[in-house]
C-alpha cells in the first residue's frame, strides 16, 4: 500500500530531551562541544547533560476510518507521541504526517485565551483552523448547545472549571469537521453525563474517520478502538488488536508486582495483601450500606439520581415513564451494597397501539462499554403481548449485584416492538438511573463474580 493512502504515517519517530547536570551546563556544553571539534578529543558524551529517549524508532500507520489506543504507564512516551502526530512538537529523528484537518485534545484549555469569553475562544480557535466567520457562525450554536455552557459563555475562560473547560475544548474541536481527532486523557475530567454524550460522538465519528486515543482506562481501549499500541519506555512493545495488548499490559505489570517491582519503585513500600472473608449475601436491607454487618463487602453502591430527565431516541410510539432499583420486598433501594439480590423495574406507557412490546436494559460505564443487560422478548415471546393506548406496561428484572471498579455506572432502558433479530426501538433511554460504585477491592476483568463461599482444606 503506498504512503499517501495512509491518513496518519509515523515512521521510526524518535524524540530525545537532555537533561542538564546543573544551571550553568547550558552555557558549558556549547563551549566544551566546541573544544572537542578543535580538539578531536574522541570523546562523544558531554559531560555537562544527559540524553533521555522518550520515543524509539516507533512506526505506525492508520487508514481513515481506522481507529487506534495507545496505552501505557506515566513516562512511556504517550503524551509525547500525541504532540509529534498534533505538529506541536518535532521529532528527533524520523518522521510523523497527517493527511486532512487535525482536532486535538492534548493539554487542558490548550489554544485558549484564559482572557476571553467562552464565544470569544471558539472563533479564535475556529480562525486559526482557517475558518471565515460566516462558517463560525453557523455553527456557534450548535457548539455552545453541545457544550451545555449556554449561561457561561460569555464569561472569561479563566472562570471555568476544568469540567467546563474540557466541554468548550471538546465541543469546538469535534464542530470544525476534523478528519483526524486525537485525545490525550480528555476526557478524564468530565462529568458522567459529558463523557457518555463525547463516546456516543465518537463511535459515530469513527464510523468513517480516524482516532488517535491515549488513555489509561482500558475499558475505552477495547470498547473504541480496532487497534492498540503498548508503550514503555518509549518503545513500541505491542501493536495489534486491544484485547492482546490490554493482556499483555496487565500480566507484564502483574508479574512486575508480584515480585513487588512495581510497588517499591513508586512508593518505596512493600505491599500488604488482606483476605477478605465473604459474608452472608441473602440479607437485604432499604439502604444496606447503613448495615454494621454488611458495612465492609465487596462494593458500596448509591443511586445518586431517580427519574432524572436524560437523552433519548425513539419512533415516539411510547415512553418509559420509570425506573427504580428495588430489594426483593419492593422498596424501593437508595443504597446497595454489593452482591446481593436486587430487581431493576421499568415501567413504560403506549402512546399508541403496539404489538410484542420489548422492555429491556443494560448497565453501562462511563464511557458507555456495557457491562450486561436482558430484556423481556424470550421470556415473553409465546404470550402475544400487546398494548392499547395509554396503556402501562412493566418488567422486573431480578439479579445479584456484579462487583464493579469504582466509579459511575448507568442503566440505559428501552422499549420496543418486535423480535430479539428485527425490532423497532420506541424509546431507548440512555442514562435512566445513576449509581456509584465504592468498591474497596480490586479484581481482575471489567467485573467480579460475588462469591457465596470460600473454603480452604488440607488434604
Amino acid at each position: 500500500m503506498s504512503e499517501s493512502e495512509y491518513v496518519v504515517n509515523c515512521q521510526n519517530v524518535s524524540k530525545d530531551y537532555k537533561i542538564w547536570r546543573d544551571s550553568s551546563s547550558r552555557l558549558k556544553a556549547p563551549i566544551w562541544a566546541l573544544f572537542r571539534r578543535a580538539f578531536d578529543n574522541g570523546k562523544d558524551d558531554n559531560p555537562y547533560y544527559s540524553t533521555f529517549s522518550a520515543l524509539k524508532d516507533v512506526s505506525f500507520q492508520l487508514k481513515r476510518g481506522e481507529s487506534i489506543g495507545i496505552i501505557g504507564r506515566n513516562g512511556s512516551g504517550k503524551s509525547t507521541l500525541l504532540q509529534i502526530l498534533a505538529g506541536t512538537l518535532q521529532p528527533t529523528r524520523g518522521s510523523a504526517s497527517t493527511q486532512g484537518r487535525v482536532a486535538a485534545l492534548l493539554e487542558l484549555g490548550s489554544g485558549f485565551n484564559p482572557e476571553f469569553s467562552g464565544r470569544e475562544n471558539i472563533y479564535l480557535y475556529a480562525s486559526i483552523l482557517g475558518f471565515s466567520r460566516k462558517s463560525i457562525n453557523e455553527k456557534l450554536q450548535e457548539i455552545i448547545d453541545f457544550s451545555e455552557l449556554e449561561t457561561f459563555i460569555d464569561q472569561p475562560l479563566k472562570t471555568y472549571s476544568s469540567g467546563m473547560t474540557i466541554r468548550l475544548a471538546f465541543s469546538v474541536r469535534i464542530h470544525l469537521d476534523p478528519e483526524i481527532l486525537i485525545i490525550d486523557e480528555a476526557l478524564a475530567v468530565g462529568d458522567f453525563y459529558f463523557v457518555q454524550k463525547c463516546t456516543r460522538f465518537i463511535r459515530e465519528f469513527i464510523k468513517d474517520k480516524t482516532l488517535v486515543l491515549v488513555t489509561h482506562d482500558l475499558s475505552s481501549v477495547q470498547n473504541l478502538c480496532e487497534r492498540c499500541i503498548w508503550l514503555k519506555d518509549g518503545e513500541v512493545m505491542y501493536d495489534g488488536p486491544p484485547k492482546g495488548a490490554v493482556e499483555k499490559y496487565l500480566a507484564y505489570y502483574h508479574a512486575a508486582s508480584n515480585r513487588h517491582q512495581v510497588e517499591s519503585e513508586s512508593t518505596g513500600k512493600s505491599v500488604k495483601r488482606v483476605a477478605l472473608e465473604s459474608k452472608d449475601h441473602d440479607k437485604q436491607f432499604h439502604d444496606q450500606r447503613e448495615e454494621e454487618a454488611l458495612a465492609q463487602r465487596a462494593n458500596q453502591w448509591e443511586v445518586l439520581l431517580l427519574d432524572e430527565p436524560a437523552e433519548s431516541f425513539g419512533t415516539g410510539e411510547g415512553s418509559i415513564v420509570e425506573c427504580r432499583l428495588e430489594d426483593t420486598q419492593g422498596r424501593r433501594l437508595v443504597g446497595v451494597v454489593g452482591g446481593e439480590i436486587v430487581r431493576f423495574v421499568i415501567i413504560a406507557q403506549a402512546s399508541t397501539e403496539i404489538d410484542q412490546p420489548i422492555l429491556g436494559f443494560n448497565l453501562k460505564d462511563r464511557h458507555g462499554q456495557y457491562i450486561f443487560g436482558e430484556n423481556t422478548f424470550l421470556a415473553n415471546r409465546d404470550q402475544g403481548l400487546s398494548l392499547k393506548p395509554e396503556q402501562k406496561i412493566s418488567a422486573t428484572f431480578e439479579f445479584r449485584m456484579p462487583i464493579l471498579h469504582p466509579g459511575e455506572y448507568a442503566f440505559t432502558a428501552a422499549l420496543a416492538k418486535g423480535t430479539q433479530e428485527t425490532h423497532a426501538q420506541i424509546e431507548w433511554v440512555h442514562e435512566a438511573l445513576v449509581i456509584r460504585s465504592e468498591s474497596p477491592v480490586t479484581h481482575q476483568g471489567l467485573c467480579g463474580i460475588p462469591m457465596h463461599k470460600i473454603i480452604t482444606e488440607t488434604l
